[in-house]
């Protein structure tokens, strides 16, 4: 069957899916386009919205990979827990990892071989690199949680091949130079921090866990392939192409011989195997592209890790706890009754400082009888979101397990027969049933925190009900997309909705006959001068002809269509290129801190007036508007998103964004790297030091995980602060608008954006014109709306859906939609409002091209929170 015979699926269908590890996952992944993602050593899947219905927007950050990882991990995860529920008995395995461990596609990794044989719980996730590893604690707390015999890792790839890094770590070439001469002093430096890191999880995890077995591959020599990870960036760096592999082997002899010295070191005792994989992948041919693998290669790194394996476990498995003792079952449950008196705020503070307890003193996890922590003290007003995000994660993952037990038709065992048979026997007989069963198993609860978990899992399912319980809690714990719970509108943009973003402060757009033609006339026009005869990079011929029918037919459209008709998502794409093309809504490059007025599409677009009128105030929020970038990396590849000053040294960006450049772990957040906000980021200028200030650290973010979706109940928001530094002021702030003035702003809708757009990607977007009506070239993209990504852009727009119009808003009121022109990049853009006293009423932080971008209305976020 080929793609052209499949027959749609909604998004829902196709994610619910993909994670089912019963599903076959080689059919859905057909209904999914591959991309490489600009600067990512493994690509990602998205859905083909030709064969994939009600899509919903998703998080826009230029540096953010996930979904692929997402519904990979999620299906692993399940196969693994499956596997357990089963009757495993055998040794269980920990792995983390680079895409070698995680290839988001129909390609089989090691961990894939691997699973057929052995339990593993898989953390990995293409994009990871060996800092980030090094900072989670996902690693130490499920090698204890699964009473793993072994840890397997796969780290370092991203950080030697992602962005252009291997020009990096050469020398300058020199006549005569060979491949040695060319790793020298610069890959020393580089080496050693990145063995520092793997050293530093080698300690923590066997202080912690000393009878954990952890095993370690280097890398094959990889062949450059004309791709962004070898050739290109060698070929930049002047090494020539006939000695890049011979260079690319040194590279990878000398971190495979780092590795095997840290592995050997007698501190371990001999608890660290290094596999060395180098004599695997010595042909072309063996390779799926540039740093991976194909199938059968991958199973030979997968045999060699078996072989170790297999040497290595051969002593009995650590206990599981499958039954804990009965006393202490007992008198866990004895206090879980007691506790079930308590009200739901109170149970909530409690259960929060248990596992706070367990965090700062592992010590007391197994204390089975605690007196309550809480009883006597003030009972602030406190709800689930107010709580540590430790906690909250541990009471949704026992949601979802409880929910297992409720819904799943029978039980497994006497044990969750005792939770069936407790419901109908009030709160104290419910909580003692769970608290025996959270108790027991493989999945264990620490006894300090099992009779507050049970006592509130108890009240949940009194207070709820059963029925409820089956249709709203989420399956197995897994981060559901938000669309998967109903708290996304997916409805699609009517022609009333393109009619409205082709409308400017000047006035309404006309469509008649005359003014369709005049419209056609000078898009042709503009076409021909911008695309095809003076174009930035080639374009096809024919794709520009292709866009230019496409284009006709949505004018057409536009004339005829009543206002309620749907628009053919189709024609989304080809709709947004012209709002941008016509300047209606454009994507103004800054120079020299504003917007050349003499520009064509400025003096045409019917926003040349309001930004004259408001020059002053436009240049103050354009100074004020910076772009967050990791270290030294300018590249338009890295845009982690968009910031904007507030008072004090601290800037607002969105919490999605904060998510790429830090981990929260603890109750606090920790930065991956040194991050910068670089407020001088213009295309065609050099670099402003005196602009650029680093991230010190997190003030305040939104209480929940975002993880890459668009949710309304979730506040998509971050305050940081930046490092002073003497003699260099911070860009003066923009006022925040005041909830008096909201209804005038809202009611104005004229604003204007200020963002760093990266470089798009997409399934719309191919390398090249492919005669599918449902795409559009990059050539022809970059020919019409500019090829200068990760700069400032001025996007000026109108909001056309107010705060409190969405599923889960309807009270909060803080998130609002707008038409203004934004990419991947955007994401903490502040939306300059020029309604009386200019101030920024919001902070754009979601979006997809041709469709709604979203945004956080500011009286109601940064009053409460920030």
């Amino acid at each position: 069957m080929t793609n052209d015979n499949l027959l749609p699926i909604s998004y829902d269908d196709l994610i619910a899916n993909l994670t089912d590890p019963s599903s076959d996952l080689e059919f859905y992944l057909r209904y999914m386009i591959e991309l490489t993602v600009p600067g990512h050593m493994a690509p990602e899947l998205l859905p083909n919205p030709s064969l994939v219905t009600d899509i919903p927007p998703r998080a826009e950050g230029g540096a953010a990979m996930g979904l692929a990882n997402w519904f990979m991990r999620g299906r692993r995860h399940r196969a693994y827990r499956q596997l357990i529920k089963e009757g495993w008995a055998g040794h269980r395995i920990v792995s983390e990892g680079d895409s070698w461990f995680q290839y988001p596609t129909k390609l089989q990794d090691i961990i894939d071989h691997l699973m057929g044989d052995h339990a593993i719980l898989s953390l990995g996730a293409a994009g990871d690199e060996l800092r980030d590893m090094q900072l989670q604690r996902e690693i130490l707390v499920n090698l204890k949680a699964e009473r793993a015999s072994a840890l397997l890792l796969s780290g370092g790839g991203n950080d030697l091949f992602d962005n252009g890094q291997l020009g990096r770590l050469v020398e300058t070439p020199f006549p005569g130079a060979t491949a040695e001469d060319l790793v020298g002093e610069k890959f020393n430096v580089f080496l050693r921090t990145l063995l520092g890191r793997f050293l530093a999880i080698f300690i923590r995890v066997h202080t912690a866990l000393p009878h954990v077995h952890i095993l370690v591959h280097g890398y094959g020599p990889a062949f450059p392939r004309g791709g962004d990870w070898i050739e290109k960036p060698l070929t930049k760096a002047g090494v020539p192409l006939e000695m890049q592999h011979d260079v690319v082997k040194v590279i990878l002899k000398r971190f495979n011989a780092g590795l095997k010295q840290l592995a050997t070191r007698s501190e371990f005792h001999g608890k660290i195997a290094h596999l060395d994989v180098t004599d695997i992948g010595t042909r072309r041919s063996d390779w799926h592209d540039e740093i991976h693998l194909n199938g059968p290669n991958a199973s030979k790194v997968a045999d060699r890790f078996r072989i170790e394996l297999r040497l290595r476990l051969t002593g009995p498995v650590p206990e599981t706890r499958m039954g804990a003792p009965a006393p202490v079952a007992h008198v866990i449950a004895q206090q879980a009754e007691a506790l079930a008196a308590f009200d739901e705020a109170t149970l909530l503070r409690e259960l929060d400082a248990r596992v706070s307890l367990v965090e700062m003193d592992p010590t007391v996890a197994s204390e089975a009888q605690l007196a309550p922590l809480t009883v006597g003290e003030p009972a602030p007003e406190i709800g689930f979101s107010s709580i540590r995000k430790a906690t909250r994660e541990l009471m949704r993952n026992w949601e979802a397990n409880l929910r297992d037990v409720l819904c799943g038709g029978q039980a497994g065992n006497q044990v969750e027969q005792a939770i069936l048979d407790a419901i109908g026997k009030g709160k104290v007989g419910l909580s003692s049933a769970i608290a025996s069963w959270l108790v027991t198993g493989p999945l264990a609860v620490p006894a300090v925190i099992a009779s507050a978990l049970a006592a509130w899992l108890s009240a949940k399912v009194l207070a709820m009900g059963r029925e409820r319980i089956c249709s709203l809690w989420q399956i197995e714990g897994d981060k559901v997309p938000a669309i998967l719970r109903g708290a996304v509108e997916t409805s699609r943009l009517t022609i009333g909705d393109l009619r409205d973003r082709f409308t400017t402060p000047d006035g309404e757009a006309s469509f008649s006959k005359d003014d369709q033609k005049t419209r056609l006339d000078a898009l042709e026009v503009t076409v021909a001068r911008d695309a095809v005869d003076q174009s930035i990079v080639p374009v096809d011929a024919d794709g520009a002809k292709k866009f230019s029918k496409s284009a006709a037919e949505v004018i057409k459209i536009l004339g005829g269509e009543a206002d309620d008709a749907p628009l053919n998502p189709d024609l989304a794409d080809t709709a947004e290129a012209m709002i941008i093309l016509d300047g209606t809504r454009p994507a103004i490059y800054i120079r020299d801190g504003f917007v050349d007025l003499d520009d064509e599409k400025v003096k045409t677009s019917g926003w040349l007036k309001q930004i004259k009128d408001n020059e002053a105030d436009i240049r103050k929020c354009i100074a004020a508007s910076g772009r967050i970038i990791r270290g030294p990396d300018r590249s338009a590849n890295q845009v982690y998103g968009s910031a904007w000053m507030l008072q004090d040294g601290r800037v607002a960006t969105a919490r999605h964004v904060l998510e790429e450049i830090a981990i929260h772990s603890v109750g606090q957040w920790f930065l991956k790297d040194l991050f910068y906000v670089d407020f001088a980021v213009e295309a065609d200028r050099e670099i402003n030091q005196n602009a650029v200030f680093r991230i010190a650290s997190v003030d305040w973010a939104g209480p929940e995980e975002i993880a890459g979706t668009v949710n309304p109940t979730n506040v998509d928001a971050a305050i940081l602060s930046l490092v002073p530094v003497d003699g260099r002021p911070f860009p003066e702030p923009i006022p925040l608008t005041a909830t008096d003035d909201g209804d005038a702003v809202l009611g104005a809708k004229w604003f204007m954006n200020i963002g760093h757009p990266a470089q798009p990607w997409g399934p719309w977007l191919v390398d090249a014109e492919d005669g599918n009506d449902k795409t559009i070239s990059k050539a022809l993209v970059s020919a019409l709306i500019g090829d200068k990504f990760g700069v400032k852009r001025l996007s000026p727009g109108r909001i056309d859906v107010p705060p409190g119009f969405f599923p889960g808003d309807q009270e909060t009121k803080h998130v609002f939609t707008h038409d203004a022109t934004t990419l991947g990049g955007s994401s903490g853009s502040g939306i300059l409002s020029l309604t009386g006293i200019p101030s920024m009423c919001g902070l754009h932080f979601a979006g997809l091209f041709g469709t709604r971008n979203y945004a956080h209305f500011v009286p109601p976020i940064f009053e409460t929170g920030g």
